[in-house]
């Protein structure tokens, strides 16, 4: 980037939230995660580095997210679909 530049950078989003509460849980967790949202949102996990390290679609109330192939850190939750987001922060643990 050239001297004569500036970049702002938005570090955190931590919650902008419509609709039904997002529910997760165990947090911290080793091996499971679950998310309690509305059928049909959209449900994306992020490493630190940005990286999706899940994708999927709330199909079912309690929706199972599989964890034991992460290492541990601290990831981004994003819910949203259906004019709302929400973002949360999960810990791994080994």
């Amino acid at each position: 980037m050239p001297d004569n530049c500036n970049a702002d950078i938005i570090a955190q989003i931590n919650s902008v939230d419509v609709g039904k509460e997002v529910s997760i849980w165990p947090n911290p967790s080793t091996q499971y995660l679950y998310v309690d949202a509305l059928v049909g949102q959209q449900v994306r996990l992020f490493n630190i580095e940005g990286k999706v390290m899940y994708n999927g679609i709330i199909n079912r109330a309690a929706q199972e997210i599989t964890l034991s192939h992460l290492p541990s850190g601290l990831y981004t939750l994003a819910v949203y679909g259906a004019g709302s987001y929400s973002q949360h922060k999960v810990l791994v643990v080994r």
